[in-house]
């Protein structure tokens, strides 16, 4: 676990965190008190997941990915998906599942934008 979620981390730094008070909305209404967080990897041959069971440490990668700087990507397929790949799964607020992906520079969010 600890190699999957360094390696979330370690996403998050390079995807542009700078750590200021931004909001991408990517995982808007996840309830980090009512659900562990599943960390996803993919490589292309192979799967790993991996849970966070923390609430205290799921909010603060939460508020890491909400403070990337992200805008909509226009010309985005899903032919531009490419391993690694890199997933988040948490419950939400309501009772249904979040879901988001990273791949080749993009945030796929649970709708299909990128």
């Amino acid at each position: 676990m600890r190699r999957i979620f360094a390696a979330v981390l370690a996403l998050l730094i390079l995807a542009g965190c700078t750590g200021e008070p931004v909001s991408n909305g990517l995982m808007a209404g996840a309830s980090p008190d009512t659900s562990a967080l599943s960390l996803y990897f993919y490589d292309g041959e192979q799967g790993h997941r991996s849970y966070i069971f923390d609430a205290d440490t799921t909010r603060k990668v939460l508020a890491e990915l909400d403070s990337v700087k992200a805008t909509q990507a226009v010309n985005w397929t899903l032919a531009d998906v490419k391993p690694p790949l890199y997933g988040l799964w948490i419950s939400k607020t309501d009772g249904w599942s979040l879901n988001v992906a990273w791949s080749n520079g993009y945030w796929v969010a649970q709708d299909g934008t990128a």
